[in-house]
């Protein structure tokens, strides 16, 4: 394609982008009314912060064609889309606050990215100053996982799948029944390259979650694609790297939807412990379920918020031999 038809191409398409943008604004206008003034301009009078930072669809952000679509959405909040949080106690930085695409290649946006070398980086040159995957639940974990799962997994995910000791693609094309149900996981995520969290389905044999919800078209795969094992390995060796002679900051994330909270993996026969990192879980993506992180008096926390009784409940939750579970619930008025 030309030069001339690759630009007026891209002018069409940041025209629609910005069509998008004004049919957003004008359909949730309440949303941007209750944090231009809730959340950013009392937060401020009461000398408090709103902060908004860029995820994964916020694609290209940074990039020169859609800089005004960036300064309208600052200018409907009233505050800067930032890509990294630095939260600083005692002068020092104590937690770095980041949606998590930056350390996702299939997610990554082009202006927002950050490796763990550059996150590493961007503490140590700052400036001094201030899911789904229940467990017990007896049933469907994004209908009612705030209600009725008490138990949620807490190992950090990896991406790569599972060898399969055979050639997948010929036992698919065979239809080679015995190979694929002797490997059912490991069949599954050679072909599509990636690891799959088998536990959102509601068959615990991987066979049976495979011929009886996805090929029957109930549900379909959710791939690993953020590796949270990688992802604190490089974190923690590219910091120490850095030789300041200062804790490691926690590393707050989200964008994989699962919460973690002193997750663990295994590497060999040892087990490891992350005290470094914390998934913050999803805001919205399952129907009565909200994750966050709430840091307060010099510690942090995984609270979920859902409906119990239609009463709104405020849970709060504890890392237990790699599991989350129930720490303290409390019914709040509204």
């Amino acid at each position: 394609m030309s030069d001339s038809k690759w630009d007026g191409f891209m002018a069409l398409r940041y025209s629609k982008r910005q069509d998008t943008l004004t049919k957003i604004f004008d359909k949730y206008q309440d949303y941007y009314d209750k944090v231009a003034t809730q959340f950013v301009a009392k937060n401020r009078a009461n000398r408090r912060r709103y902060v908004r930072l860029t995820g994964n669809h916020d694609t290209y952000i940074e990039q020169d064609r859609e800089r005004d679509l960036k300064a309208r959405v600052e200018d409907r909040l009233g505050v800067k889309v930032i890509d990294a949080l630095r939260i600083k106690s005692g002068g020092q930085i104590k937690y770095l606050v980041i949606h998590g695409h930056q350390f996702d290649e299939s997610g990554r946006s082009t202006g927002a990215s950050r490796s763990p070398r550059a996150s590493a980086r961007s503490i140590r040159n700052a400036s001094p100053g201030a899911t789904r995957a229940a467990t017990g639940s007896g049933g469907r974990a994004t209908r009612d996982a705030g209600i009725s799962a008490p138990r949620f997994a807490n190992a950090l995910s990896g991406t790569d799948p599972l060898p399969y000791p055979h050639d997948a693609a010929a036992d698919l094309a065979l239809n080679n029944l015995a190979n694929i149900k002797a490997n059912t996981r490991a069949f599954v995520e050679t072909l599509l390259g990636k690891q799959v969290a088998w536990e959102y389905f509601e068959n615990a044999d991987a066979f049976n979650a495979l011929t009886l919800e996805v090929w029957k078209g109930d549900e379909t795969y959710k791939l690993r694609h953020m590796d949270e094992v990688k992802l604190c390995q490089q974190y923690e060796a590219k910091y120490l790297a850095l030789n300041t002679g200062r804790p490691i900051p926690t590393l707050i994330v989200g964008h994989s939807h699962e919460p973690r909270e002193r997750a663990t993996y295994t590497e060999g026969s040892v087990v490891h412990t992350i005290d470094f990192y914390i998934n913050s879980g999803a805001a919205g993506r399952f129907e009565n379920l909200i994750w966050c992180v709430e840091i307060e008096g010099g510690g942090e926390r995984i609270v979920s918020w859902s409906k119990i009784n239609d009463r709104l409940t405020r849970i709060t939750w504890k890392s237990s031999h790699g599991l989350l579970e129930h720490e303290s619930k409390v019914a709040v008025s509204v």
